[in-house]
């Protein structure tokens, strides 16, 4: 990602755009895996297998790279790095229709924080007792 910020602070709306959508799909259908699991899962999948529900991702997909890219500088360390890019991997499960409930709420200039996205799709949270997560984050 740091040898696409020279070019995403001198691009405009468009380019910005299509980089985001780039870095989306790598980020989050390459690395994004069962490892970022916060071990939180709506009330609804308490019974179902982990591969039977859907990766809820915390922050909006295009909305937490952009945050990213906007966020790094050329002295951002790769520690730095990894500790702001985990906080935007981290996810929870939901049922497929949860995950449509809660598309609206994810949307720019709609989306606050990831908590509020689900008091507004009134879905409940739960952790799975047997899950210790491997990531965590503030």
């Amino acid at each position: 990602m740091k040898a696409l910020l020279p070019g995403w602070l001198e691009s405009n709306e468009i380019e910005r755009s299509d980089t985001a959508d780039l870095m989306d799909d790598y980020l989050f259908n390459n690395v994004c895996t069962r490892e970022f699991w916060s071990g939180k899962r709506s009330t609804a999948t308490r019974f179902m297998n982990y591969s039977d529900c859907c990766k809820q991702h915390r922050f909006p997909r295009k909305l937490a790279i952009t945050r990213l890219l906007n966020w790094m500088t050329p002295e951002t360390t790769f520690e730095e790095w990894e500790k702001e890019v985990i906080k935007y991997l981290i996810h929870d499960i939901t049922t497929s229709e949860e995950n449509t409930r809660l598309r609206p709420y994810q949307t720019a200039g709609v989306f606050t924080t990831p908590e509020q996205t689900y008091i507004d799709a009134r879905i409940t949270l739960v952790k799975d007792p047997f899950h210790k997560p491997l990531h965590t984050v503030n």
